[in-house]
This record gives C-alpha cells, sequence and structure tokens, in this order.
C-alpha cells in the first residue's frame, strides 16, 4: 500500500484541506469531514467489496516534497503511526 505524505490547513473560509492525496487538496467544510468520518465504516467496506473493480492512483507528489508543507502552514498528519 502506497504511503501518503498527508498534511492539512484551515482555509480562509473555513474549510480544511488535506494535501498529499493527489494534485489538489481535498477540501470539506466540518459537517462534511463529520458526515464522511462517520460514514468512515460503511466506506472501508465498500472499498475492500470492490477492490478488483478499483485501480490504484500513484503518488503525485515525490516524499521531499513534504517539506513544503512547513512553509505553507500546513500540519503533518499521521505522525502517531
Amino acid at each position: 500500500m502506497a504511503k501518503y505524505n498527508l498534511s492539512a490547513k484551515v482555509t480562509d473560509k473555513g474549510g480544511l484541506s488535506v494535501y498529499g492525496l493527489g494534485r489538489f487538496p481535498v477540501t470539506l467544510y466540518p459537517d462534511q469531514w463529520l458526515a464522511l468520518l462517520n460514514d468512515a465504516p460503511d466506506i472501508l467496506t465498500m472499498l475492500k467489496a470492490s477492490m478488483e473493480e478499483l485501480k490504484a492512483k500513484a503518488l503525485a507528489y515525490a516524499p521531499e516534497r513534504a517539506a513544503k508543507a512547513a512553509t505553507t502552514g500546513r500540519v503533518p498528519l499521521g505522525s502517531s503511526k
């Protein structure tokens, strides 16, 4: 499984952007994040059941670019893993 260097930042409009999954950040508002995370077990079940149909996306950024996050006000995620 690919290792992503994720970071997060609160946007000027009050959303939370997660960087490092692809070329663009994933930005949602708090209620959207909570709805997504609340349904995480169902999403995981669907992912596992559909693995043969799904395609893997290659990492869009090299790990060395994660250092850029420190200069953009982003907070690294997953450091407790």
